[in-house]
């Protein structure tokens, strides 16, 4: 009898639980009419805008006459998202040139160093060429190297460069354009960007 009873108090409590649940839970018509909170603040500006390129093998357009070329120049006439490259950079726009290149060849020790770049006789920087006469002249990012013999940058694993373009409202939201230190790491990571 003690268990009957006591099978009765249990049923009757789970029952009166689940009874009781049942009856103040809310169903899915119960949040519409709520109030909606207040808009946050917005975010800063993304880096979707941001070009990167690949690493790439220096590969001179023009060489001088000397024999070896103590002087060469690669040229990006086009980079993606810049229709003027002159009206960019005149707005506020960053274009920043990297050099990897190998202190111990094939790999061995590598540094990433912002343009322009000396090692003894060898000079690499960058530079935007506009022109008014293009059969003549190019128009767009130019990267030059004089030395000895320029021809040891070229194809090369150990001299590689890549470029990072930054649209004026990015530059001026990261704070790039009060700044000098342009490591690569650190830009990288100021812009928030996955490399």
């Amino acid at each position: 009898m003690k268990t009957t009873l006591l099978n009765i108090s249990k049923m009757s409590l789970l029952l009166f639980l689940g009874l009781g649940t049942i009856l103040i839970s809310c169903t899915g018509e119960d949040g519409k009419d709520g109030i909606n909170g207040e808009m946050g603040p917005a975010g800063q500006d993304g880096n979707a805008n941001v070009i990167v390129s690949d690493w790439m093998h220096i590969s001179w357009g023009t060489v001088n006459s000397d024999v070896p070329p103590t002087s060469g120049r690669m040229y990006f006439q086009e980079i993606p998202g810049i229709d003027n490259i002159e009206d960019f950079v005149k707005t506020g726009g960053v274009i920043l040139v990297y050099l990897k290149h190998g202190i111990i060849p094939n790999g061995g020790l590598v540094h990433i160093s912002l343009l322009p770049y000396q090692d003894g006789s060898d000079h690499l920087y960058a530079y935007i060429s506009t022109t008014t006469a293009p059969q003549i002249y190019v128009t767009g990012l130019v990267v030059r190297a004089e030395s000895s013999d320029v021809t040891h940058f070229e194809n090369n694993d150990d001299f590689m460069v890549k470029y990072v373009v930054v649209p004026a409202n990015i530059a001026q939201n990261s704070g790039m354009t009060s700044q000098t230190a342009k490591d690569f790491d650190e830009v990288i990571t100021l812009l928030g960007l996955n490399q």
